[in-house]
């Protein structure tokens, strides 16, 4: 169901969409939140998780602070940003602070991770990061949620479809501004502000030359740095390194438009904008009408961004503590 929230209000200035996409990873927000995470930081260990059909992830645990944690949260980043993301470590020092304890998981060949797994990245790796999120919840005494931003509300959308089956499936889950279709996702990108496309295609091409590095005798990605589409560079890509033959072949196999999410049993949100550059906001309107879905759509903030002011501090790090707090409460209530 799509319900109306209070509605994310910032400054006039801040209402435009692309100043809101482009400054939650702008180098200025960067460097403020790096020294806000410091203690975040410094209390975060990398674990690796090994997957019972054997592919492994990177994570970031924080525990919490004092002992006992309020809850465990998983924290699923966006295609190309990392557990280090500014966004991500902005969020998780606010639940941090808030007696939480985080898991920040990176996808495969993000951060630092490319030397763990031979196969190349793609989207329909949904199984090794469910196994994940299954093996770093499972021993949890207290409340799970999961937040996922971008592709990482994709998978935390797509996650949570089978979550209820986990032992110790999520109280709620948190999707902000997920990829509903990718192919529209991809033609936003391609026909929008150029500067989408070539940042993602700055960031794609590091990675995999990262990865050829690794495993020179398995990748050669010479003639694809020379493409400009996102759209061919995805269809070479597909075609060569993956099981799926052709490229809508594969955006199908991790959209979640139409029945996807019709038996969807953990309760979820989505937080959205209708100004995102990024992801159309009529894609919503295809998602199934589930009482345990309700989708919250704002005027403003841009792709991931809802920066309120210029502390370029963002609504969403106070607005999931709050969230998380009153499910907690309720939980407890009803326990």
């Amino acid at each position: 169901m799509t319900s109306t929230p209070i509605q994310f209000k910032p400054s006039w200035v801040l209402r435009n969409r692309h100043i809101q996409s482009m400054l939650v990873s702008s180098p200025p927000r960067r460097w403020r939140i790096k020294n806000r995470v410091k203690s975040y930081q410094a209390h975060s260990q990398f674990e690796i998780v090994t997957t019972p059909k054997g592919p492994r992830l990177l994570a970031k645990r924080t525990l919490a602070r004092n002992g006992t944690p309020r809850a465990r949260v998983i924290l699923l980043h966006g295609w190309e940003g990392s557990v280090d993301s500014s966004y991500l470590m902005a969020v998780g020092n606010a639940l941090w602070q808030a007696g939480c304890e985080t898991i920040r998981i990176n996808f495969r060949d993000h951060g630092t991770s490319h030397y763990l797994n031979s196969g190349l990245f793609h989207s329909c790796r949904l199984d090794e990061v469910a196994d994940a999120v299954k093996i770093l919840t499972t021993d949890s005494a207290v409340p799970v949620f999961y937040v996922g931003f971008s592709l990482g509300g994709n998978f935390a959308l797509r996650v949570s479809n089978i979550a209820h089956s986990f032992p110790a499936p999520p109280s709620h889950t948190f999707a902000i501004s997920p990829v509903i279709v990718p192919r529209n996702v991809m033609d936003a990108m391609e026909q929008g502000f150029f500067i989408y496309q070539k940042y993602f295609i700055r960031k794609w091409r590091d990675s995999l030359h990262k990865k050829a590095e690794l495993f020179p005798d398995q990748y050669n990605f010479d003639s694809w740095s020379k493409m400009r589409s996102l759209h061919a560079m995805t269809e070479n890509l597909v075609e060569r390194y993956t099981e799926y033959n052709e490229v809508d072949k594969y955006f199908r196999g991790y959209s979640i438009d139409g029945d996807y999410l019709d038996e969807l049993k953990i309760p979820t949100t989505i937080i959205t904008a209708k100004d995102d550059p990024i992801i159309p906001v009529s894609d919503f309107a295809l998602l199934p009408n589930n009482p345990n879905l309700d989708i919250e759509v704002h005027d403003h903030g841009g792709h991931c961004g809802f920066i309120q002011d210029w502390s370029l501090a963002s609504w969403l790090e106070q607005e999931l503590v709050s969230r998380i707090n009153a499910k907690i409460e309720l939980k407890h209530k009803h326990d």
